[in-house]
C-alpha cells in the first residue's frame, strides 16, 4: 500500500526536499531588500493584504506527476482552496511577545511586521461506494521578525494545521488528520520549538509532544513562515541561499533560490479595487539543500515592474508546489496559488 502525504504546505517546506548544504563555522548575517515596499520607507500602521485562489492540478505543466492513482479505490478532490497573507507594520513588539524573547535588546529599530498567512481547503474523498467525506485542511502561521537593517530576523512564530494524509491502494484505502499546534521563540543564542502533534487514525489518536532547542547566530537564519515574504525581497542574483528554521528538519536547511526567467504574465487579480491583466514577473525555481535527501522544486512568478496605478510591490503573482507520495519524492500532481486581489494601506 503506498502513503501518499497530502500537506498543503503554503508556508511549510514538508513537500520541498534536498540537494546538498553547506555548513560553515561563522555563518554570515542575511541581507535582503524591501521591493515590498518598492524600496520606499513605510510607517508603522502600514498593512499590505494578498488573497490567492488554490486548486489542485494532476497534470500540472511546472510540476509533472510522476504517478498515477486514478486506479486506487479512493477518489479525492480538492476545493474551496483560498491562501491570504496580511503583513501590518508595528511600532514595537507586543507585550506578551516580547516577555519571550531577548532579541528586543539587539536592534536600533525596534520597527516590527507581524505576518499572518492562512490556507484553508476541503479535502473530498470517497473510498469504494462509502459515502463521501469532506476534511477541512488548514495552516495558519503568525509570525512577528525585524526589518530589513535587521535582515528581517525571526522572532516568534506560531503555528496551526490540520491536514489529511491519503493513503491510496488498488484494494484499500484510507486517511488520517495530521494536527500541528506549536511557537518557535528566537533568543539571543537559541531557538525553542514547544507544542504538540497529534495523528488521528481509525485507530484512535497517536499524540506527540514537540520539544526541540539548538544553538544559532541571529540575522542567519529565516523561519519557515517567513519564506515567501523574503523571497519578494532577494537581492537580485541568478542564484541564492537562505538557512530556513523548519519543524521538518532538525536544523536549520539551506534553501536554494534560482532565477529562470523573467516574461510577461497573463493574470486576473485588483490592486486596491483596480483590474490587473498582465505584469512581468521573475520566474524563480527553488528547494531545499541538504546532505540528507533530495527531491522536488517548487515555482514562483514575482512581479517585477510597475503596471499601470500598482507600483512595483513584487507580489507573488503565481506559487506552485507538488503534492508528493510519503516516503518517496514521487509528485501525483502540484497544488497552484493564483493572485486574486492585493490591497495595501498606509
Amino acid at each position: 500500500m503506498k502513503k501518499l502525504l497530502y500537506l498543503i504546505i503554503s508556508c511549510a517546506l514538508a513537500c520541498c526536499l534536498f540537494l546538498g548544504a553547506c555548513s560553515c563555522s561563522d555563518p554570515a548575517l542575511l541581507s535582503f531588500t524591501s521591493a515590498h515596499t518598492n524600496e520606499k520607507a513605510v510607517a508603522p500602521g502600514y498593512k499590505e493584504k494578498c488573497e490567492y485562489a488554490v486548486t489542485f492540478s494532476a497534470e500540472d505543466t511546472l510540476i509533472p506527476k510522476q504517478i498515477d492513482v486514478s486506479s486506487a479505490d479512493m477518489k479525492v478532490e480538492f476545493t474551496d482552496g483560498v491562501y491570504t497573507t496580511e503583513l501590518e507594520l508595528l511600532s514595537q513588539l507586543p507585550n506578551d511577545i516580547a516577555t519571550l524573547t531577548d532579541l528586543d535588546d539587539l536592534p536600533t529599530d525596534k520597527t516590527v511586521y507581524k505576518y499572518v498567512t492562512e490556507l484553508n481547503l476541503k479535502v473530498n474523498y470517497t473510498i469504494g461506494s462509502a459515502e463521501t467525506k469532506v476534511n477541512q485542511d488548514f495552516i495558519k502561521t503568525t509570525c512577528y521578525f525585524f526589518g530589513k537593517d535587521f535582515s528581517y530576523a525571526p522572532i516568534y512564530v506560531k503555528t496551526e494545521s490540520a491536514t489529511t494524509n491519503l493513503f491510496f491502494a488498488s484494494s484499500y484505502s484510507a486517511t488520517s488528520l495530521y494536527q500541528l499546534d506549536y511557537v518557535t521563540v528566537y533568543t539571543q543564542k537559541e531557538i525553542i520549538t514547544t507544542g504538540k502533534k497529534n495523528e488521528i487514525t481509525t485507530n484512535g489518536e497517536i499524540p506527540e509532544d514537540i520539544n526541540k532547542k539548538y544553538e544559532y547566530t541571529p540575522r542567519t537564519v529565516i523561519d519557515n513562515a517567513q519564506y515567501l515574504f523574503l523571497l519578494r525581497n532577494m537581492p537580485n542574483a541568478e542564484t541564492s541561499y537562505l538557512d530556513v528554521v523548519s519543524l521538518a528538519y532538525e536544523e536549520p536547511t539551506n534553501l536554494i533560490i534560482e532565477k529562470e526567467s523573467t516574461l510577461s504574465t497573463a493574470v486576473n487579480f485588483t490592486y486596491n479595487g483596480l483590474s490587473v491583466t498582465s505584469v512581468d514577473t521573475n520566474k524563480h525555481k527553488y528547494c531545499v539543500a541538504d546532505n540528507k535527501t533530495s527531491g522536488a522544486d517548487q515555482f514562483v512568478f514575482i512581479q517585477s515592474s510597475a503596471v499601470g496605478d500598482m507600483p512595483n510591490l513584487a507580489v507573488i503573482t503565481k506559487y506552485a508546489q507538488p503534492v508528493i507520495e510519503y516516503n518517496s519524492v514521487s509528485i501525483i500532481g502540484a497544488l497552484n496559488y493564483e493572485l486574486k486581489a492585493v490591497t495595501v494601506n498606509g
